[in-house]
């Protein structure tokens, strides 16, 4: 990102202030061009410098440091994802936070992630009132007091709003203490509304560690085995909140009971259970004759999205259907 010519010549202000990089006697008086010289002068005889005051560490990341990684939309991120740039973004961190607070419930993996690396206390916001909790400390490290300066962070910034409404309610409860924001993924509208980010991630993108109870799933379809249902039975993504717009299986008709029931006992939402019309397994398992089945249903569907468990499958029912189709052990979305 390019610094304007106003960031600049705050810049050399700021650098000026803390006595980093001093400004000629005359600077109130220069030309508007000799200002933003020296600002680029600041720029770059600081970068890089993580021991920078935090509001000069904080103007110096949103206008030059560069981010981790630019995500392209329509990715499917997974929680080792969120965990490896969290650490990542911790290297882009200035060194004098006193803590970390998370936004519940998303925000406290990278908090907690940061909190580590940073050997930091570990904070989060009671939603029902404006006051932090303690979360953790650690033998080593003390109480922090009022007044000191904190780290609020979330996964993600979309729109902004809980961002905000997290802010006010640690200004409200923490009124003494300097206040600093990050999200480990912003959208590219939203980067400027934290102090630090790791990610550009643009809009449609899905997240593993929310995707599965959020609204969204209305307007999906799931495969069964392999994304609701695990390894022996073990239960995998299952929506609870919302019910997913369609499960579509091979499985037999004739399972449908005891699958019924499995879904019911895990609590599993869903509108539609599609199963398998073969009436044999040899007659299932001839060459694409699942795929053909799978995508024939998607498409009978007014959802955006199918969810199936192997990428083989998963990429002939994109080009069979000609709609997007997610597959989450490899984390690959097929189609348009």
């Amino acid at each position: 990102m390019t610094p304007s010519d106003a960031t600049l010549i705050d810049l050399a202000l700021l650098a000026d202030a803390y006595g980093i990089c001093p400004l000629p006697a005359d600077f109130a008086g220069s030309t508007e061009e000799s200002k933003v010289s020296h600002g680029s002068a600041a720029l770059a005889a600081i970068a890089g410098n993580r021991d920078l005051p935090g509001p000069l560490a904080r103007l110096v990341h949103q206008h030059h440091a560069p981010l981790v990684r630019s995500v392209p939309e329509y990715t499917y991120i997974r929680t080792t994802d969120l965990v490896s740039d969290t650490i990542r973004l911790a290297e882009h961190l200035p060194c004098d936070f006193d803590a970390i607070v998370g936004v519940p419930r998303s925000g406290m993996l990278p908090a907690s992630l940061l909190a580590m690396h940073l050997h930091l206390p570990l904070f989060s916001i009671d939603g029902r009132e404006p006051r932090l909790v303690d979360v953790g400390h650690g033998d080593r490290l003390k109480d922090t007091p009022r007044g000191s300066r904190l780290l609020l962070i979330d996964d993600t910034i979309c729109t902004g709003r809980s961002m905000a409404e997290a802010r006010g309610a640690l200004a409200a409860g923490w009124p003494d203490s300097e206040i600093a924001t990050a999200a480990v993924y912003a959208t590219p509208q939203n980067l400027a509304a934290v102090d630090f980010a790791a990610c550009r991630l643009p809009t449609p993108h899905w997240l593993e560690w929310n995707l599965f109870n959020s609204g969204l799933v209305a307007d999906m379809a799931f495969d069964l085995d392999g994304v609701i249902h695990g390894h022996r039975g073990r239960p995998l993504y299952l929506p609870r909140k919302t019910a997913v717009g369609a499960i579509i299986t091979a499985r037999f008709e004739c399972q449908r009971a005891p699958t019924e029931e499995w879904l019911a006992e895990h609590g599993v939402l869903y509108e539609r259970l599609l199963m398998g019309p073969w009436q044999s397994t040899a007659d299932r398992n001839v060459p694409g004759h699942v795929a053909r089945w799978k995508a024939d249903r998607y498409c009978d569907l007014a959802v955006k999205l199918y969810i199936e468990s192997e990428p083989g499958l998963a990429r002939e029912i994109a080009r069979l259907s000609g709609k997007r189709t997610l597959c989450p052990a490899t984390a690959e979305v097929f189609g348009p």
